[in-house]
């Protein structure tokens, strides 16, 4: 009919070709848009799975917490407690040396050889580092070097004299006032960090906890100056016990940093390393 030049015909052939043109217009035009949206879908499940893989949570434990928390593997949580439990029992341990120490004086006097204390300690220890070392397959086939055994001696010589100067310390000091000026050492730890080999820097808000630490352990101890325990025994010592005091928290910060560079310096097991320390505490106290 649009061939013999019919009117209806040509009305009708206008539509057909006007809803074809508005049809490929909207697919042309909804390609690129579509092509993004699925382009933008992919990239954002690409984030959520690197960031799954690198916190190794989903995208639902982090919209809610609670399935964070009960997604904790029950051998972490294990081991987190069992640490809590090690730093809980050291800190029991150490706060009662001091103690153990003083209530083993008679009439406020060491009745023991001190010396032969700190023997028996440190071949015990070395004793259980040889233990734990022939029980590990891996430390026995590793061998001592010269390098090994200089790197341990500074540290060594240090702990030596600190364990046998804590003995006199503590009847200088009060135990339990002793306990909170120990805490003055984080101070030392730093100034000595701040050498080789480590060169560590703090931050300033590191400095200030530091120096606020010191000034509570500060203030406890003037707080206890000239005062005397029921035994009639002098809670500070005095200038001695302070002076003492000083020279054990420069040695024990000196010995601590002395180890630690020791034992990241070696290539050796850290039980084969502890033998080689307590060795050195065996040998120069039995001297």
């Amino acid at each position: 009919h649009a061939a013999v030049g019919e009117p209806g015909a040509l009305d009708l052939a206008g539509a057909v070709v006007a809803a074809a043109a508005a049809v490929s217009s909207a697919v042309a035009e909804e390609g690129p848009r579509g092509g993004a949206r699925a382009q933008e879908a992919s990239v954002e499940e690409e984030l959520e799975g690197a960031e799954e893989r690198r916190d190794g949570s989903s995208p639902a434990s982090r919209r809610d917490p609670a399935l964070s928390r009960r997604a904790v593997p029950p051998a972490e949580a294990r081991s987190a407690w069992v640490k809590v439990g090690l730093i809980g029992l050291a800190s029991v341990l150490i706060s009662s040396t001091g103690l153990c120490m003083r209530l083993a004086e008679v009439d406020g006097e060491i009745l023991y050889n001190v010396l032969s204390v700190t023997f028996f300690s440190e071949l015990t220890k070395f004793v259980i580092a040889c233990g734990v070392t022939y029980a590990t397959p891996t430390a026995q086939r590793t061998v001592w070097d010269a390098r090994s055994l200089a790197a341990f001696a500074p540290g060594a010589v240090g702990y030596f004299v600190l364990n046998n100067v804590r003995y006199y310390m503590i009847r200088q000091v009060n135990p339990g006032l002793l306990a909170i000026v120990w805490n003055m050492k984080i101070l030392t730890l730093g100034l000595f960090y701040k050498l080789p080999p480590f060169r560590r820097d703090f931050n300033r808000q590191q400095w200030m906890g530091a120096l606020l630490l010191v000034a509570g352990s500060s203030m406890a101890e003037l707080s206890q100056w000239g005062t005397k325990n029921d035994e009639g025994q002098s809670n500070t010592g005095g200038a001695a016990g302070a002076g003492i005091v000083a020279f054990a928290l420069v040695l024990t910060s000196f010995s601590a940093v002395a180890c630690e560079y020791a034992y990241k310096a070696t290539p050796l097991p850290l039980s084969r390393q502890n033998m080689i320390l307590y060795a050195y505490g065996s040998g120069l106290n039995f001297l």
